[in-house]
């Protein structure tokens, strides 16, 4: 899910950035991820 990738993006930002896997999952997983899981929260709350 969204809320999963996000999970894994801060796990990997506060890990060693001298680690190419860490760098890249930090870098890839974009902050667009965070806009999208705002939206999906606000839809739910709609609810």
């Amino acid at each position: 899910t969204v809320y999963s990738a996000l999970g894994l993006r801060d796990a990997c930002r506060s890990l060693p950035q001298s680690i190419q896997l860490f760098r890249d999952i930090a870098q890839e997983f974009s902050d667009d991820l965070h806009h999208i899981a705002s939206l999906i929260g606000k839809v739910k709350s709609e609810d």
